[in-house]
């Protein structure tokens, strides 16, 4: 990487080899084609890759996987040791919640939550660590909290078929921010820069949330509407790049002053 002092290289992203988890879906899609856009390498996880399979470059790798599954997640990595595949950066984007009321939460739902939103990026990570690199940079992992996890769901604003974020989601986005942390002190040793991201709500395109809900949720936000998932690409791109090399253990919360209250 040539390391004059410009914008153009100071934000420069081209060099990485991005794992990226969750690809297939709609935040996963839009850091995969911007990352692509950009001239990253992209490694595309997920457990179906209906969405992904449309994108054709040489520069996208896709695997169908399931992260949770020990035997899959191993086997991505010895693939990737044997093919000297030194990937510069991790995004920990996958993610799973349920909607169902508390008082009916099973220990299914508890258990998957957990083995998706906590205990796989802390294998991935793991894994991600132990692969050789020749960067001499930082090499970046982004993870993907939520400000459920500093800050509870406001109940008023569901009517009773809203889908509604559930304890054990909060939960687990709360235990990212904190492994955010935990991993960024590793820094000097593994040469890592480690940071978060937590997006506020974000307007679902498949499966848009009821008018009363957008309504209500936007009443409650300054700039008085729901994200766009376009609008959490910008701070993806410093993370991975030198602009952000003294940025390290930090969860920047994107939610149009939600949270600020």
């Amino acid at each position: 990487m040539n390391k004059n002092y410009t914008l153009k290289n100071l934000f420069d992203i081209s060099y990485h080899k991005v794992l990226l988890t969750g690809a297939n879906g709609q935040l996963g899609m839009e850091i995969c084609e911007a990352l692509l856009d950009l001239g990253a390498e992209v490694y595309a996880i997920d457990k179906t890759l209906s969405n992904i399979e449309k994108i054709e470059t040489k520069k996208l790798k896709k695997f169908k996987l399931d992260i949770t599954n020990k035997g899959e997640l191993e086997g991505l990595f010895t693939f990737l040791k044997k093919k000297n595949m030194n990937l510069t950066a991790l995004i920990n984007n996958a993610a799973v919640s349920f909607f169902s009321p508390f008082k009916k939460r099973t220990d299914y739902e508890l258990d998957y939550t957990y083995n998706v939103n906590i205990k796989a990026p802390i294998k991935l990570i793991q894994n991600f660590l132990k692969l050789k690199h020749q960067l001499k940079e930082h090499r970046k992992i982004i993870n993907i909290a939520s400000i459920y996890g500093n800050v509870s769901p406001n109940f008023s604003i569901y009517e009773k078929k809203d889908r509604r974020n559930s304890e054990i989601y909060g939960a687990s986005k709360a235990a990212l921010i904190q492994l955010t942390k935990y991993f960024s002190t590793m820094s000097k040793k593994e040469k890592i820069l480690v940071n978060a991201i937590a997006p506020g709500g974000i307007f679902n395109i498949k499966s848009p949330q009821s008018k009363s809900f957008i309504k209500k949720y936007s009443s409650l936000c300054p700039l008085k509407r729901l994200a766009n998932t376009r609008e959490m690409i910008g701070i993806i791109i410093y993370l991975l790049s030198e602009s952000s090399s003294y940025t390290n253990g930090q969860t920047i919360m994107i939610d149009g002053g939600y949270s600020s209250w």
